[in-house]
């Protein structure tokens, strides 16, 4: 047990001196914003790994877009600390209320964009 905390805390170490320290308070800033609290150390080292990586996408998508390489720009949310993979299976359950009105039905919106080809 006392060689397996060992490794824990030196894993630890080593993933801490991987991240931006300049980041730091930003992290902490996100956390508090989104009220994002962790179970254990090392899910939050890793959820701030998925973190910073999505922020440097981000920041990297809003660089092109300033060159006109995107029509949009991205910015940070709630997810942040989700790989691409848990947002997409947190979407896949959503379902769509009976009772929500749709000004058309399927079939009559295929006709109008139809209609609007011509």
């Amino acid at each position: 047990m006392m060689l397996w905390s060992l490794l824990l805390a030196a894993l630890c170490g080593i993933a801490v001196a991987l991240f931006d320290p300049m980041l730091e308070q930003h992290w902490q800033m996100w956390k508090k914003t989104h009220g994002k609290n962790y179970q254990t150390e090392v899910e939050e080292l890793g959820r701030r790994e998925v973190w910073e990586r999505n922020l440097q996408l981000i920041n990297l998508h809003n660089l092109e877009a300033s060159m006109d390489m995107h029509t949009y720009d991205l910015g940070m949310n709630h997810m942040g600390d989700m790989t691409q993979e848990e947002i997409a299976q947190s979407f896949a359950s959503l379902r769509v209320p009976a009772d929500l009105f749709l000004p058309f039905t399927a079939v009559e919106f295929t006709m109008i964009q139809l209609a609007q080809r011509r």
